[in-house]
Order: C-alpha cells, then structure tokens, then sequence
C-alpha cells in the first residue's frame, strides 16, 4: 500500500491563491432588491478600517445612475471608461475577449475610468438606485437617484457584461430589468460615500 502522501491541499500555498481569486470575483446572480437589501444592511454593521474612506463611512448606497455614468464616462463625456478608444481585451473582458465567464475584480487597471474607477465596461452590468424612465427629463439636477413610489418598477443597469458586445459596454448604454430579476452576469457596485466634513473647532 505504497505511493506518495497525497498534500494536504487547504495547507499549499496554490489553495490560499484560489481562494483570493475566487474571492475578488464579483458577486452575481443578484436582484435588485437584494442589492439593495445588502447596502441597507452595510450601514448598520460596522466596516475593516481599511474598507473605509478618508474620514470614515458615510453610508453605503448603491449608485444613482448620475452618479455611475459621471464616474465612467467624467466631465468630457468619454465614450467608454478610459476614452474614446474601441474597447479591446487589453481594456475589458467584453464578448470580443474570447473568456466567456467573468474575471476578478481590477484585472483591467488599463480600463480605468478618469476617477480610477475599475471594470465599469464589461464583466457584469450593474444594478443601479433608479427607477427606469425613458429619458433624462425630469431628473434630479443634484446627480441623486431617481425614484418612484412604485417599489417594483424596472430599474436601471449599467456598464455592459462579458457576452455583450462593444456597442454595449459603452458608458452611455443603458438597459432596464424588473426588480427580481436574476441573471449570471448581472451584479452590482457599492457607493461609499464619506461622512460630512466637520467645521474645524477650536480647543
């Protein structure tokens, strides 16, 4: 009954590795609703300092769309995160990149929007706070999130997903789902927003 021990494989070192990878996947198959339901509960339980931004948490929300497409496309309007340029799989994993499954988070530093925001084009699309409307009339002009009193209108998502082609990873490109809908490339991003900044006082 010879042959070589078999290595304890949760002791390697290849193990810990795949479970960082597996790890930095995003999350989905998620609905909105449960999106939503994950950022209410992140502003009750306390974060890793490390998680935090400068000055601590402010809330965690999930993006306004004004707030997603500011962050991927910036002041100038780009056309995708990182510019004008045609997408290519350097940039994103898009339908034309040839994967066919998602990627971890920020393996694409090179698609970086202006803010170094990482994989708004490509990998999975992602729930947004508003409520879908047709147009831009009528919305908030303080960037915030544009709702109803209906909790189960459509709602909006963003940035396109790995089996999507180039055409709909650009950062103007929009789509609308129900509110339960469930889906292996649609996931969502967490707005972390800081707390006011406090007027300095005197000792």
């Amino acid at each position: 009954m010879g042959g070589r021990p078999r290595p304890n494989r949760s002791s390697t070192g290849t193990s810990t590795a795949l479970r960082r990878v597996v790890s930095a996947q995003p999350v989905v198959g998620v609905t909105w609703k449960e999106a939503r339901a994950y950022v209410q509960l992140g502003t009750q339980v306390p974060l890793n300092e490390g998680d935090l931004p400068p000055g601590g948490a402010g809330g965690m929300t999930l993006p306004s769309e004004a707030q997603w497409e500011y962050a991927a496309r910036g002041p100038e309007g780009r056309r995708y995160p990182w510019g004008d340029d045609p997408p290519s799989p350097d940039l994103a994993n898009y339908g034309e990149s040839g994967i066919g499954r998602t990627t971890p988070v920020g393996q694409y530093p090179e698609g970086a929007s202006w803010v170094g925001a990482l994989d708004m084009a490509g990998n999975v699309w992602e729930w947004c706070e508003d409520a879908w409307h047709e147009s831009y009339q009528g919305a908030p002009d303080d960037g915030g999130a544009w709702i109803t009193d209906n909790k189960d209108a459509l709602r909006v998502v963003r940035g396109g997903g790995w089996v999507n082609v180039a055409d709909w990873v650009r950062s103007a490109y929009r789509l609308r789902r129900l509110v339960g809908y469930r889906y292996r490339f649609r996931g969502f991003r967490v707005l972390l927003a800081a707390p006011p900044r406090r007027s300095p006082v005197d000792p």
